[in-house]
């Protein structure tokens, strides 16, 4: 227990001794703070004209408004101290959970950082295989622009042996027309041998028949020859008249003329016949050679005489003025 505390104050003008439990300076304090209470009152001269009651009272009230002022403002205080200390129990707790929310951060933070490391190791990969990459897509675009330059060039070479080729193709479509018009006028040729061998043909056989004719009058006449040798010998047995011998003979001599005439057309028949089935139409070998055609000339037929022997020359005959090729050919 405290022991109480005797202290000399001046109130007021007047000396008291101030017994308490408090401190000599707590109760030194009070008493200044009385003195304090008097000069404010003495400086008013409404305070100065009241008696002694009055004023001890006007100084215990005032003093008990100041007592009762101090409470409500300690009360205050305190609710607010109370209200100060829940915050700062609250700010506390703030603090705990941010401290707790700071270390969760920390750690986040910290997987961030080792996140953002790896992620830097991976940009650094992925910048090198881009680069790497992009190199690489230069050199393809570089061989890209050799392959297209080489395609161009093949295109240029294609169009120019495409221009060759067209021209080649004007040139054969011309060549085509002019085998064509070859062929053609060949048609025409090989017509008009076919009209000539026909022609032939019609003149052999009527010469064949000419000298078919020739024959029998021939024969006829070697007959009337033989009956006319036999007629005169028995004429000269007989004594027949001269007259009927000449005429006899001169119709022996056109007899045996006739069968001469005959046998001669007969060779002449022989010789004309392997002649006529060796003309055939000639094709081309190829497009440069032309068709080589035989032709022929007939001589005019001469003048019969009745003294002419079969096979000697002057009979109806022909000629082959084929060309060197076409001999050759046979050959």
């Amino acid at each position: 227990m405290n022991e109480k505390n005797d202290v000399q104050v001046i109130i007021n003008g007047k000396q008291y001794t101030l017994c308490g439990y408090e401190s000599s300076d707590y109760l030194q304090h009070i008493a200044n703070h009385i003195n304090e209470k008097y000069a404010e009152f003495k400086k008013q001269d409404a305070y100065n004209r009241l008696d002694m009651d009055m004023k001890n009272v006007l100084m215990a009230i005032n003093l008990s408004d100041d007592y009762f002022k101090a409470q409500k403002l300690a009360e205050e205080t305190k609710q607010q101290q109370e209200e100060l200390e829940q915050e700062m129990f609250r700010m506390k707790h703030d603090i705990v959970k941010h401290d707790d929310e700071k270390k969760d951060l920390e750690s986040r933070l910290k997987k961030a950082n080792d996140k953002i490391a790896d992620l830097e190791k991976q940009n650094i990969r992925y910048e090198t295989e881009l680069k790497q990459k992009s190199q690489d897509h230069a050199k393809k675009e570089q061989e890209l622009s050799s392959k297209k330059d080489e395609q161009t060039k093949r295109e240029q070479e294609l169009s120019a042996r495409q221009a060759d080729l067209d021209k080649k193709e004007q040139e054969l479509a011309k060549k085509e027309q002019e085998l064509a018009v070859q062929k053609e006028n060949l048609y025409k040729k090989n017509q008009e041998i076919d009209k000539k061998n026909r022609e032939l043909q019609q003149r052999v056989a009527a010469m064949q028949m000419s000298r078919t004719m020739s024959m029998q009058q021939t024969g006829n006449a070697a007959e009337a020859g033989a009956s006319k040798i036999t007629a005169s010998t028995g004429q000269a047995a007989a004594g027949v008249k001269p007259v009927n011998q000449a005429a006899a003979g001169r119709s022996s001599t056109g007899n045996t003329a006739e069968a001469g005439k005959t046998a001669s057309g007969s060779m002449q028949q022989r010789q004309t016949e392997p002649l006529m089935s060796g003309i055939q139409p000639v094709k081309p070998s190829s497009d440069q050679e032309k068709p080589a055609i035989a032709a022929f000339e007939f001589e005019e037929e001469p003048v019969k005489s009745e003294n002419m022997e079969p096979g000697q020359p002057g009979g109806k005959g022909r000629k082959n003025f084929g060309s060197k090729r076409s001999q050759s050919r046979r050959k």
